[in-house]
This record gives C-alpha cells, structure tokens and sequence, in this order.
C-alpha cells in the first residue's frame, strides 16, 4: 500500500509538470512547425505511420525524394517526432480536462494552466485553502487515472 501511494505522488507530480508545461507544448508545436517550414521550404511531403514503422516521409516527385535525403531531413523527421509527442500530451490533457466537473475545470486552469498560487486560485474559485485542498484531491484522483500514461513521458 505504501509503495502505492509513493508511486502514485510520483505520477502526479510528472501530470502536474505536463499540466504547467501545456501553453509551453503547445508554443512548442508552433515553433517547431515554423522550424520544419525553414528546413523544407516548398517541399510537398507527408508523414505517415505505417505499420512496423515508427514514420516515414512520402514525396512526390525525385526532387524532393533528393531533398529529403540532406542532412536536415533527420532533423525533421526528430521534429516531426517531437511535435507528435507534444500534441500526444496536449490532447490527453484536453480529454481529462472535459471530463472534470465545472469547479475542477476551473481549478485545473487557475492552479496549473495559468500557473496560480493556491491562495490565488482559492480567491478565484471563491473557496477557502481547505476545501481546495479538498477540490484538489478529487481532481488528483481523477487525473491519476485518465492521465496516468503521460505521467511516464519525459519531454
């Protein structure tokens, strides 16, 4: 039981690291796709995740098959990659948020997104410190489970 709880205020901690870091992924995205546009100028190419692989470029045409086989073609490939792992994060975020009730929502966005302290966030939902611990401890149970698997993504 004990190793149970350690472990589970560990993976809270890291949820509560993805919850602070998400207006950061989601700049991260946009920063990285504005990096791909520089890297690839005018090249008509997608990623695609076929079976077996971990992703693969299509072209076409033979120029831009040459293109991609440059140096910066790794590169894309690692940011594309990186982009991919971002929105893995930000989306599941976005689909444990909806199922929280109004006041967690609420809560999840003062104390994480926009990075609150707990005072603040206690004088924006209108609660006394206590039952926001009492608020935060429902939500803490609610993300451990739909948000467990990003607990063990590092980023």
């Amino acid at each position: 039981m004990q190793k149970t709880k350690i472990r589970d205020k560990k993976a809270f901690k890291k949820i509560e690291d993805h919850l602070r870091n998400y207006r950061n992924y989601v700049a991260g995205i946009r920063n990285m796709e504005k990096q791909l546009e520089y890297i690839l100028p005018n090249i008509t190419a997608t990623y695609e995740i076929r079976e077996g692989t971990v992703g693969t470029f299509t072209f076409k045409s033979t120029t831009e098959d040459y293109a991609i086989d440059r140096i910066e073609g790794k590169r894309a490939l690692h940011l594309h990659e990186d982009i991919a792992m971002f929105q893995l994060v930000i989306d599941s975020i976005d689909v444990a948020i909806n199922e929280l009730e109004p006041k967690e929502q609420e809560f999840v966005k003062y104390r994480y997104i926009q990075n609150n302290s707990t005072i603040e966030t206690a004088l924006k939902l209108d609660y006394t410190e206590r039952n926001l611990f009492y608020l935060r401890q429902n939500v803490k149970k609610k993300l451990l489970i739909s948000l467990k698997s990003i607990a063990k993504i590092e980023i």
